[in-house]
């Protein structure tokens, strides 16, 4: 059975024309990050990020003072990127070209984290269970998908974006198959949630008329739907969902 919803080349025409970026400190999952990630007082510390490029949420822990690591099969992770990272002043260790499934190090890190990648993988318990092999003991975990099960998200998306929604598994939408690999790994949940406000993000393909309308407007009003219609967090159309772990054992 394939387990790979992607292929090498779907990223390279996706990042084909990335501008490099910063996250933003008032972005949902950097608040989020900072909000329940324990200050740790002892440094230098370590982060890895699995499916690191374009490396904009490795920025949120470098900004925090973490040594930025990762893995992509994209070329450039070792060429422009790396030299971005560098002209903005960020601490940059190793990073690796190569295939998450076959890459094998000793090295332990102080975050190991993922920022929608496990999504991609019918075997996504797999590719849980290789994150927590590179986490130090007392290090954390931090896995975020978005959240295409909802049911608000999920229609739109099957009517609106099925491309899009054709390459994510939707099983792996689901924190208690997370809690599972990962407890039994030896971790704690130190946080879940649902993560942000509605929005909808579309992938480029052909829409027909009605299609190409509905999404219009959607966009023309998302300011009054996300203020007067959904208002706070929920697993029925917050966009992501996030959940952070600790090694105890």
């Amino acid at each position: 059975m394939d387990n790979n919803l992607t292929d090498i080349s779907h990223w390279e025409a996706t990042y084909e024309a990335i501008e490099y970026t910063e996250s933003s400190n008032d972005s949902d999952i950097s608040i989020w990050i900072k909000k329940h990630l324990p200050i740790e007082l002892d440094f230098p510390k370590t982060s890895f990020e699995v499916g690191i490029f374009p490396s904009s949420y490795s920025t949120i822990f470098g900004k925090m003072g973490y040594q930025i690591n990762g893995i992509d099969r994209i070329g450039e992770v070792n060429n422009n990127m790396k030299a971005w990272l560098l002209s903005k002043k960020y601490q940059v260790g190793d990073l690796f070209c190569e295939d998450f499934f076959k890459f094998n190090t000793k090295n332990k890190y102080d975050i190991v984290c993922s920022f929608g990648f496990i999504e991609h993988f019918k075997n996504f318990e797999e590719v849980i269970k290789r994150h927590t092999l590179l986490v130090k003991d007392n290090g954390f975990i931090i896995l975020e998908t978005p959240n295409f099960r909802g049911l608000v998200q999920h229609f739109l998306k099957y009517f609106l974006d099925k491309k899009n929604l054709d390459i994510h598994y939707l099983p792996s939408m689901n924190f208690y198959r997370w809690e599972k690999v990962l407890t039994d790994a030896g971790f704690e949940i130190v946080a879940k949630d649902y993560l942000g406000k509605f929005s909808f993000q579309t992938y480029p393909q052909k829409r027909n008329f009605i299609q190409k309308k509905l999404i219009k407007f959607i966009n023309d009003n998302r300011y009054f739907i996300k203020k007067q219609l959904f208002k706070k967090s929920s697993k029925h159309y917050s966009p992501n969902m996030i959940l952070l772990a600790k090694k105890i054992k």
